[in-house]
């Protein structure tokens, strides 16, 4: 906003829309606290404390179609939690090609990860639904 404009407004903003503050809020913003708190003022009622949520995991399945030598747009999202968890490089990535080099990333992810490993391989490159879920978790997902 302009100084104009901050002078005539009237309600709730954002600090990004205060004059000459060029970045926006960080952060998740209460909303729902906020609303809480402004119809308890209208109704001069004190509000209830609001409960903290729990954070929604941000752990995801494996998608059916994940395999060596297949395209699919999860594929990505492995080779970047790879790279993420210390498995790469992965040469050529991120893409949505299950290739070779993401099959060697994931075979160094089972090397560390063993008991994940498909039972009877000595290599296995291929990501099963178990050992995505421990890749995002050390990939710092929670």
């Amino acid at each position: 906003m302009s100084f104009a404009e901050w002078n005539d407004f009237r309600g709730i903003a954002g600090h990004q829309h205060v004059p000459e503050n060029d970045h926006g809020d960080p952060g998740n913003f209460p909303i729902k606290r906020l609303i809480e708190l402004v119809k308890a003022k209208k109704a001069g009622t004190s509000p209830e404390p609001s409960k903290p949520s729990k954070p929604a995991s941000s752990i995801v399945a494996l998608k059916e179609g994940v395999k060596p030598g297949a395209t699919h747009a999860q594929v990505a999202e492995l080779q970047r939690l790879l790279i993420a968890a210390g498995y790469g490089p992965i040469p050529g990535a991120v893409t949505t090609f299950y290739g070779k080099n993401t099959q060697a990333a994931v075979a160094r992810f089972h090397n560390k990860n063993p008991h994940l490993k498909t039972s009877g391989r000595s290599y296995d490159p291929a990501i099963g639904a178990r050992g995505f879920k421990e890749l995002q978790k050390e990939a710092g997902r929670r």
